[in-house]
C-alpha cells in the first residue's frame, strides 16, 4: 500500500483496534456484476492490514 488513501485507510484500522472496535471493515467488499472485484476491496484490506498491526502491537506490548 502506498498511496496516501489506501495509508490513511490502514491508519484508520490501526486506530479502531486501538479504540477497541472489532474487526469490521467500513470498506465493504464490493464486486462488479461480473464477479470483478473493485478498488472497495483494497481499501478493505488495508483497513484489515491496519487493525491486524495494531492487535499484533497490543498483544505484544500488553500479552493480549
Amino acid at each position: 500500500m502506498s498511496t496516501r488513501a489506501f495509508q490513511g485507510a490502514r491508519k484508520k484500522g490501526f486506530e479502531a483496534r486501538r479504540a477497541g472496535k472489532p474487526k469490521v471493515s467500513p470498506y465493504g467488499d464490493t464486486r462488479t456484476d461480473r464477479g470483478f472485484v473493485t478498488f472497495s476491496r483494497a481499501f478493505h484490506r488495508a483497513w484489515i492490514e491496519g487493525w491486524e498491526a495494531a492487535d499484533k502491537e497490543m498483544e505484544e506490548t500488553h500479552g493480549g
